[in-house]
């Protein structure tokens, strides 16, 4: 890694208060902090465990904000909850052994791959028809804990394929779905920072530095969506799936 220098604490402090926002608004905002992290010169693997910092911090103060506003699913997401810590912890016993070298295009891809979604399925996100919400049951357990070994694997983007199924499957509105999506996110990572911290895979003043900024944006994020409701959640997701795959185009 690079010293630590002042500019680099500073500049993943205020990008991760923006990458909290997107997070907590929609998903894909970790796309930023990597980008930034690894242009300065920080290991992608240590990049990829110091993330799990700065996502805990945020999800955490997103969901008490969300509960302290009375709009988050507890119930729901406490069912899936062993699903994502399982998917969590399966993601993270890989995680820790991915090299270097195969981390810098695996997230090249996973931003193509996150903008071709938009092409295929935007309207699940922007349809005004009500739905009636779907019971829980084994498909959605075993989609959560997908997810979640890749978030646990990779981290970055995790909020759209858990935002598809709640929303998508599910049939919750997005609004609540975001909160049941930023508690299973905590939940996970609560089981992978320890593995990739055990691993020598996390800079704790760089993940200082992201979680203070994380937590703002995410504050910030949850006071957007309750002031403004669903439409701003449909609107920021499709704009973010779009972003990420025009960044990898570009």
């Amino acid at each position: 890694m690079l010293p630590l220098r002042p500019a680099l604490l500073l500049a993943a402090g205020f990008t991760a208060t923006v990458a909290g926002l997107i997070n907590t608004i929609a998903g894909g905002g970790s796309f930023a902090v990597i980008a930034v992290l690894v242009f300065v010169g920080m290991d992608p693997a240590v990049v990829n465990g110091t993330l799990r910092v700065g996502i805990l911090a945020q999800t955490l103060v997103a969901a008490l904000t969300f509960w302290r506003k009375g709009s988050l699913d507890i119930k729901t997401a406490a069912w899936l909850m062993p699903a994502a810590c399982l998917g969590g912890l399966a993601g993270t016993l890989g995680g820790t052994h991915i090299p270097s070298a195969i981390l810098r295009p695996v997230f090249g891809i996973l931003l193509l791959s996150w903008g071709m979604l938009m092409v295929f399925r935007p309207a699940g996100f922007t349809s005004k028809e009500q739905l009636s919400e779907r019971a829980l049951d084994v498909v959605s357990h075993m989609m959560v804990l997908g997810a979640s070994a890749y978030g646990g694997l990779l981290q970055a983007g995790v909020g759209f394929p858990l935002m598809a199924i709640v929303v998508l499957y599910l049939r919750r509105d997005p609004l609540r779905a975001n909160g049941i999506k930023v508690l299973l996110v905590a939940a996970y990572t609560s089981w992978a920072l320890p593995g990739y911290a055990l691993s020598g895979l996390v800079s704790w003043p760089v993940g200082a530095s992201l979680a203070l900024g994380s937590v703002v944006g995410g504050w910030l994020g949850v006071r957007i969506q309750l002031a403004h409701g669903a439409k701003v959640v449909r609107w920021a997701f499709a704009l973010m799936l779009a972003v990420s795959g025009g960044l990898m185009l570009v």
